[in-house]
């Protein structure tokens, strides 16, 4: 069987997703292009998951609409950041075997064994 390698995406091939699919789902310049500079740059330096980058601009997207803004900005990704890395994180432990979170959190273990 030969294996098949997938190379990561470049920054111009991320920012040419992101900014497609920004355009398919809001209304014409509702997205400040810093945003998108912002997602792209976020994905390209911490996970180059295309899936989960349109998933951050989703959220941004969210941000903007409760806070009734036409236009996703700056301060929309800020926040939106947060949340996507609390939820990234937490879907990451939830994923965990109880063996993986005792090599996690040793001491804590300990605590609750000898608390039980």
């Amino acid at each position: 069987m030969e294996e098949l390698f997938f190379r990561p995406y470049s920054r111009e091939e991320l920012k040419e997703i992101l900014t497609e699919r920004a355009w398919k789902a809001f209304k014409p310049d509702a997205v400040d292009h810093e945003v998108i500079d912002e997602c792209v740059k976020y994905t390209a330096e911490e996970h180059r998951d295309v899936r989960g980058m349109v998933d951050l601009l989703r959220v941004c997207g969210g941000l903007a609409e409760c806070e009734g803004s036409d236009r996703v900005e700056k301060k929309h990704f800020t926040k939106a950041l947060e949340i996507f890395e609390m939820g990234y994180c937490k879907g990451l432990f939830d994923g965990l075997a109880g063996a993986q979170m005792n090599m996690l959190y040793p001491e804590e273990n300990h605590v609750r064994l000898a608390v039980q």
